[in-house]
């Protein structure tokens, strides 16, 4: 009986996921308890109660955009005749064609109680904590660089759509000669006399004495001017909204209106 509940209760948490993030709030609101403690994924998903839930999911429900999930795993971590705990992993993303590029690793825990409802016992959830905060605005303390290093794993299977990568041979501004693919480069900037290559694997900078648009001309198709001072690699993009661009290290850049358009059309957004 304690296993079939812990396999139950386990499928049930990975499919109430599943539905939430595609904006399907049914699953999740039948199972829950009167009483649930609810911290979502957004920043003030902070409430008690069902109805307090429904009203701050429905409240958010404008700016969550559909996401996505892979890499899942579930586990019981505790399972008794009127309680099991569930705890989860797994990595959350946007389609480009949401208007919002994100990719979270998060982290999940439900606990199922037994509780009277409907003068019966039900299976019911009381306890539900998303660890972890979706990026999903404009506000800049929503961000942390550390949560670009976590996406390695996602950029690299982007990257990979790529079937054959190129090389480039880099000349810094001490005469020292590089050869690097152009997948493992993230942006360039210009500064000053140089442009400056930041790479990710390696996490190194190279400084070139030449002007920006004169060195990225050649580079693949999957690089992108943003600005007049920067070229980024599509595949690095971690978020972006509105005006503001975060590459997969942190890095943020500023996006001028007059270049909002082409680059959305660039990035098929």
């Amino acid at each position: 009986m304690l296993l079939k509940q812990k396999v139950e209760t386990i499928k049930l948490t990975q499919y109430i996921m599943e539905q939430y993030w595609q904006k399907n709030y049914e699953p999740l609101i039948e199972h829950v308890c009167d009483n649930v403690l609810w911290i979502g994924p957004l920043e003030d998903e902070y409430v008690h109660g069902k109805k307090a839930m429904v009203d701050k999911i429905m409240k958010n429900n404008e700016e969550r955009p559909l996401v996505y999930l892979d890499d899942q795993q579930y586990e019981g971590l505790r399972s008794e005749a009127n309680i099991s705990v569930v705890v989860g992993r797994y990595r959350a993303f946007t389609k480009q064609d949401s208007g919002v590029i994100s990719s979270e690793k998060q982290r999940v825990t439900f606990i199922w109680e037994r509780v009277k409802k409907d003068d019966e016992a039900q299976l019911l959830i009381t306890h539900i904590h998303i660890s972890n905060i979706f990026h999903t605005k404009d506000d800049d303390k929503l961000f942390s660089s550390k949560d670009g290093r976590e996406n390695y794993e996602y950029v690299q299977k982007v990257i990979a759509e790529h079937s054959q990568d190129r090389t480039i041979t880099i000349r810094d501004y001490t005469g020292i000669r590089y050869t690097v693919n152009y997948s493992d480069i993230m942006y360039v900037v210009a500064e000053d006399n140089f442009a400056t290559v930041y790479l990710w694997q390696k996490d190194e900078v190279l400084r070139v004495r030449s002007r920006l648009v004169g060195f990225v001309k050649d580079f693949p198709d999957y690089f992108i001017k943003p600005g007049r001072k920067y070229c980024i690699n599509k595949n690095y993009v971690k978020f972006f909204k509105s005006r503001k661009l975060i590459m997969a290290d942190g890095r943020e850049f500023a996006i001028p209106r007059s270049f909002v358009t082409p680059f959305k059309n660039a990035m098929k957004i």
